[in-house]
């Protein structure tokens, strides 16, 4: 009687042993239960055990989507190759010098977990983990977890959660959702770009390194737990709950380190040899503990005021060493003066003399990664950019520093033309100068009308030379004290910007633009839902069963990239959305937690009066309550989108300053 070979084999023990092929599918490369398998573990043989044995490479490719009855135990190397579509497990253990690379979204029924001195990398990938069945990790103390250019947000675990290292890099935004995540291993949020957010108790050392930022949202951290600033320039947000914030140790503090508060706009800053004070409406956020980096040669002894960053609206603003300040005794470089001396101002016409009450310096390290506007590269404004002889020599000078033109200041940013004003990439580290008259003034560099020092808050951040130096600082506003207006309204700077470069002979306008928004959504699962219609600025998209939220993707553009400089808007955006609408077998229900929800990820603040709000290119959006068990329609009303950079992709776009 003839033997018959099953259809399939099913519910046992799969090896690799390597046959003429690296294919996953080709059966020579599989023995099942120390037999030649008659298949290879796909979605026929959706049960058992597979073993990756030490000293081989597997990959399972693209094609591969459903094998979620199976245990795969990895003793060697594993890649899960980029695909659509997510690949669905049972569980994935790699063992101790084993490695996994995943570069697509993945569901485990049962376990994810790493042993001891195993490495699991998450490379490309956009998913929700808090879903399900999501990703539980269970990753043991010598264990590694790495997130490489991912999306991921953390909700519940097997065993005791991640042990073991959790590394975050390379433009990673990683979050926990609720409290449900146990984190007891080294945490190091690495790269700019690379943020980490956690709202669960935060029990181990966080570790920031080369631009990263971590957000402490909503969160008890274990008491003395401690967070750690590492090479680079680096930010974290503090819990806007001083119960909360008075829980942390921050260690190795430096200058240019960036602190700020959940949610909250802070107001001013105090250091102290052993701690920082935030202020915001709210009240005062101090954490528990502060030491500083060895390399702080400033740091503080006793009470200084902390500078504000940019965002706040109190920007940098200063000269290069070099810049030749206009006194009574002929031009002096800037670096040269000190508190006594004296400089002309001018006001109503003529020049008067004024005492330099305050003059100070700080280093600038160009972050070269960021686009020229964000870097902190210098403006160099070319002799004779603004009329003939004025200014008489190169002036080189930061992006905020204004200049006086037509009765009033206006940032140097909002002129850059790329001529004969442009950012000089060729200094990438610099010191940078400032004076203070009594009286905030229109003082002379280099033949050109500019500004002297108007103290809006920053001046702790500076360093004073001299044998005379000044203590504390006025917190003055360009509304109240300027010696003349601030110009940043668009029809006033574009005139002055067009003027100047028609001046130069330079063109201007010719970046290419789209119009295509490219809009589209990713489940929790990393699946890519496009349109499926588009009316009257309503785009619809069909979800699949189960849907608990999406990510609403699509290209951005900064206005000020888009339409030029003197456009005083330089947020990312994306799209616009107002109404948000969901029908299903359910009925027909509407969502404005986008509209409601403050801190939602991926979305701008919401303007006065507006019923829309902007996404920075790649936001969260909450479906709570909309989608059932069948499929659903989801409809976005896109109230504006577009222009965009030709060459800006649809991807992720991506304070106080020590």
């Amino acid at each position: 009687m003839a033997t018959t070979t099953p259809a399939y084999t099913n519910g046992s023990l799969y090896t690799w042993v390597g046959g003429k092929s690296g294919s996953w599918s080709d059966i020579s490369n599989w023995k099942y239960d120390g037999q030649p398998a008659t298949h290879a573990p796909d979605t026929q043989t959706n049960n058992g055990t597979v073993v990756i044995p030490s000293g081989v490479t597997v990959t399972i490719p693209s094609t591969v989507a459903t094998l979620s009855g199976v245990n795969i135990d990895v003793q060697g190397k594993l890649t899960i190759a980029a695909g659509s579509s997510a690949l669905a497990v049972n569980s994935l253990t790699v063992e101790n010098g084993g490695t996994a690379l995943i570069e697509r979204a993945i569901t485990a029924n049962q376990s994810f977990s790493g042993k001891s001195g195993s490495t699991i990398t998450v490379q490309g990938v956009n998913q929700d983990w808090s879903g399900y069945p999501g990703v539980k990790p269970d990753i043991a103390s010598g264990g590694t977890l790495n997130f490489d250019n991912s999306a991921i947000t953390l909700g519940s675990v097997n065993g005791s959660g991640i042990q073991g290292n959790l590394n975050i890099y390379n433009g990673s935004v990683v979050k926990t959702a609720g409290n449900s995540t146990t984190i007891t291993g080294p945490i190091t949020v690495s790269g700019a770009g690379t943020t980490f957010t956690d709202s669960s108790q935060l029990q181990s050392t966080l570790t920031l390194n080369d631009g990263a930022t971590a957000t402490i949202s909503n969160s008890y951290p274990t008491d003395g737990t401690k967070v750690v600033f590492g090479t680079g320039t680096n930010t974290l947000i503090l819990p806007n709950n001083e119960y909360m914030a008075n829980k942390l140790v921050l260690a190795n503090l430096k200058e240019g380190d960036k602190i700020g508060v959940d949610g909250q706009p802070v107001s001013t800053a105090t250091m102290t040899a052993n701690n920082i004070s935030l202020t915001t409406s709210s009240g005062t956020i101090t954490p528990k503990s502060v030491t500083y980096d060895s390399s702080y040669t400033n740091a503080p002894t006793g009470n200084e005021s902390v500078a504000v960053d940019v965002e706040s609206n109190n920007g940098v603003i200063c000269y290069l060493a070099g810049s030749m300040i206009r006194t009574p005794d002929g031009d002096v470089a800037i670096e040269n003066l000190r508190v006594g001396d004296v400089v002309l101002a001018y006001a109503n016409g003529q020049s008067v003399a004024r005492d330099v009450i305050w003059a100070g310096r700080k280093h600038m390290a160009v972050q070269t990664h960021l686009p020229e506007a964000d870097a902190g590269y210098p403006v160099r404004v070319k002799a004779n950019a603004i009329a003939d002889g004025v200014p008489y020599k190169d002036m080189l000078i930061t992006p905020e520093h204004c200049l006086f033109l037509d009765g009033a200041f206006v940032p140097v940013r909002m002129l850059v033309n790329g001529g004969s004003i442009a950012y000089d990439h060729t200094i990438t580290a610099y010191d940078y100068y400032h004076v203070e008259t009594q009286q905030h003034s229109v003082i002379m560099a280099d033949g050109a009308l500019t500004e002297s020092y108007l103290d809006t808050g920053n001046r702790g951040s500076f360093r004073q030379d001299g044998t005379v130096v000044t203590l504390g600082g006025r917190h003055l506003s360009w509304e109240h004290d300027a010696a003349a207006p601030l110009e940043t309204a668009q029809p006033v700077v574009e005139k002055l910007f067009h003027a100047l470069a028609a001046r130069a002979g330079v063109a201007t306008g010719t970046q290419a633009l789209v119009e295509d928004d490219n809009l589209h959504l990713v489940t929790e699962t990393g699946a890519v839902v496009r349109k499926l219609r588009t009316q009257a600025g309503r785009v619809s998209f069909m979800l699949p069963p189960g849907v608990q939220s999406v990510t609403v993707v699509s290209r951005s553009s900064k206005p000020c990239d888009v339409v030029g400089p003197f456009v005083n808007d330089r947020r990312m955006l994306g799209v616009q959305i107002g109404a948000v609408t969901a029908i299903s077998a359910t009925g027909t229900q509407t969502s404005t937690a986008h509209l409601q929800e403050h801190a939602l990820a991926g979305w701008h603040g919401m303007e006065a009066g507006a019923s829309a709000r902007w996404t920075n290119g790649q936001a969260t959006l909450p479906l709570h309550g909309l989608t059932g068990a069948g499929m659903t329609i989801l409809t976005l009303d896109v109230v504006s989108a577009g222009p965009y950079l030709a060459d800006t992709p649809a991807v992720q776009q991506d304070v106080l300053c020590a």
